[in-house]
């Protein structure tokens, strides 16, 4: 058998459309988070509409996630995604 190499990977992603339905742009708020958690805001195009996707997958933006949510517990279903 080849050298094959073990790997865990880590990654996070929200996806949210680039205008709300009340017509307030996103991207704020979306750069917010991409600076706060060291994440990569990119724009996609899903069903033919765009969206923005801000990906998270390094070992700092993993403590700083964990950080906040341990300090802000979600008050929703999501709450329970958290600890899966």
């Amino acid at each position: 058998m080849p050298n094959q190499k073990e790997r865990i990977a880590f990654s996070m992603r929200i996806d949210q459309r680039i205008i709300s339905s009340r017509g307030l742009p996103y991207k704020p708020i979306m750069e917010q988070i991409e600076t706060r958690f060291k994440g990569k805001l990119t724009t996609v195009m899903k069903g033919g509409r765009n969206y923005y996707h801000l990906n998270f997958s390094n070992l700092e933006s993993l403590d700083l996630i964990i950080e906040y949510f341990s300090k802000y517990p979600l008050l929703t279903s999501k709450y329970l995604d958290y600890f899966n």
